[in-house]
């Protein structure tokens, strides 16, 4: 739909005073800063304001137009609580406590432990971890219980082997001092509250999923997890070349990886989308790093340095917002090269050294790059 712009609500007042005023000069009404300029020029303004408020309002009503809490509004009205917005997510993961001698005390560290990662994160442990002693068992000298981050958000994700130190050992381990802690695996699942493009893409989703059991609705399913960015399902087929009653659904959260924790929580809130009877082995993805090397020109009396990092970071979000086995094409890349051309980019035919083609993931995999990956020459 479109709307009227100021200038036509100018030239609707203008003409109005003209028609009635037939002994004013014309030009007057275009004189900057005379009476009647003055007048038309500003009731057309008020006139404007009120067509974008009506524009506003309009925006509202739809899906591509509603944003922040009109977009929730949008979905709570259209589809009651089934879709509503994801909220930042916490880091999940598990805790492995170890201790050189088993004869030690037996004891428990109690659930609601706190731990802290090496850049001083906090995270909780959500099962007590007891210790027996001296009995043979695997428990006299390791327990691994799960655990999360105090805060939710991307920024508390924790790579493998860094949440190794107890926020209070004297109180933790009162009963062997010797236990020490890491996680072996690395966090997954902490994510950032839905943006709004995210959330109006799964809004969109919605109906290609409704009927349930179908591989979209498990996909579906999978992203109403907090946490969960992308989810790739694909069917077992048999060597008959017929589905075996068997699915496979591989997740990620927005850095590219889950693991156990993020899967079990994954396996249980398909129950509402898969089949019955049709089991779904959910798994982790895998990031895929690639390496990305570009031969960049410029203008003359360009600000390389500063174009370049435009260049590397807009890559790089690029990359990191692939879906689990997204293809990344190398038209994509030459597309976002485009972009900076006005800027002063030359793009030219060897502009992208690496990859020469398109890079095609293996199943459960998922392609990923860091600025460190992205080589600017």
């Amino acid at each position: 739909m479109d709307f009227v712009s100021r200038l036509t609500l100018y030239g609707i007042g203008r003409n109005y005073v003209l028609s009635r005023a037939t002994k004013i000069n014309p030009n007057t009404v275009d004189t900057l800063g005379s009476d009647l300029n003055l007048i038309v020029g500003g009731q057309s303004e008020v006139a404007y304001a009120v067509v974008l408020q009506i524009i506003n309002s309009f925006n509202r009503l739809t899906l591509d137009g509603a944003t922040g809490d009109d977009l929730d509004r949008y979905a709570l009205d259209r589809y009651g609580q089934q879709l509503p917005r994801k909220g930042a997510a916490a880091a999940v993961g598990a805790e492995t406590f170890s201790r050189a001698n088993g004869g030690n005390p037996a004891g428990t560290i109690a659930q609601g432990t706190i731990l802290l990662s090496k850049t001083g994160y906090q995270y909780i442990t959500l099962q007590p971890a007891g210790f027996t002693s001296a009995t043979g068992n695997p428990s006299d000298t390791s327990v691994t219980v799960p655990i999360r981050a105090t805060q939710a958000g991307a920024l508390f994700q924790a790579s493998a082997n860094a949440i190794t130190k107890f926020q209070t050992p004297t109180s933790a381990i009162p009963f062997d001092q010797s236990i020490v802690c890491n996680n072996f695996f690395s966090t997954a699942g902490a994510a950032d509250p839905e943006d709004d493009p995210t959330y109006r893409n799964r809004i969109r989703s919605f109906w290609l999923s409704a009927r349930r059991g179908i591989l979209a609705a498990i996909q579906q399913g999978a992203l109403t997890v907090p946490g969960v960015s992308s989810a790739l399902a694909m069917e077992y087929i048999g060597s008959s070349g017929q589905p075996v009653r068997l699915v496979s659904l591989a997740i990620a959260d927005p850095s590219g990886v889950a693991n156990v924790q993020l899967t079990q929580t994954v396996a249980q809130a398909l129950n509402d989308y898969r089949a019955a009877g049709i089991q779904v082995v959910v798994s982790p993805s895998i990031p895929f790093i690639v390496t990305i090397q570009f031969a960049l020109q410029f203008s003359a009396g360009v600000d390389t340095v500063t174009l370049s990092g435009q260049i590397q970071a807009a890559i790089v979000n690029f990359v990191n917002d692939l879906p689990v086995g997204g293809t990344l094409y190398l038209a994509q890349l030459q597309s976002i090269l485009q972009r900076f051309v006005s800027q002063g980019l030359i793009v030219a035919q060897g502009s992208i050294v690496s990859p020469t083609g398109d890079l095609v993931p293996a199943p459960g995999q998922t392609i990923r790059t860091t600025p460190q990956n992205v080589v600017l020459q």
